[in-house]
């Protein structure tokens, strides 16, 4: 199955109030602060065929970077949503991960995305299918959604409930792990 890794991608940060703090001896950023509702967007580059592009909005975004200046932690609070559009085009539906707070895990080395933390009220829909949970965690690499903390999942014919609840967000299958 594909991933949804940036294959060096671009990123692209939109905000209305920007606050920059730098490490002592002012030259490299330590943090940087989207404030007042800030747009992340990540972008596949034009040659991708497969993968998805990464649109993550918040009302606060607060960006953090290594001594070398790589991203290497987003959070984000006051509430998040990540949508996940196909490059493909419009033969898959959108997927959208809505919460109160999220912590997103960047590799340094390539600035991929690596893991992103959604809690409380996290909400998940693609097309018909709905599901909710009080965590869920986006593992970029297995393009796996894991909800756990309550999770119901969702559609017009069926749903599920169970301790943990994991969906495939590139095929769409779903496992459901204790208390099925």
């Amino acid at each position: 199955s594909a991933n949804l890794s940036s294959e060096a991608g671009t990123k692209r940060l939109l905000t209305e109030k920007l606050e920059a703090l730098f490490r002592p001896g002012g030259k490299e950023l330590e943090r940087v602060r989207a404030l007042d509702g800030g747009r992340l967007v990540m972008t596949l580059p034009q040659s991708a065929r497969e993968g998805y592009h990464k649109d993550l909005e918040g009302y606060t975004l607060v960006f953090e970077f290594n001594e070398q200046g790589e991203l290497e932690v987003l959070r984000g609070r006051g509430g998040v949503t990540l949508i996940l559009t196909p490059v493909a085009g419009d033969t898959e539906d959108k997927k959208i991960v809505n919460a109160r707070q999220l912590e997103a895990f960047f590799d340094p080395a390539t600035g991929d995305l690596r893991e992103a933390v959604c809690e409380k009220a996290v909400t998940f829909e693609q097309g018909p299918v709905r599901a909710t949970a009080e965590k869920g965690t986006f593992q970029n690499s297995q393009s796996r959604l894991v909800l756990e903390e309550g999770p119901k999942l969702w559609d017009s014919k069926a749903t599920l409930e169970a301790t943990v609840i994991g969906i495939d967000v590139v095929s769409g299958d779903v496992d459901g792990e204790g208390n099925v």
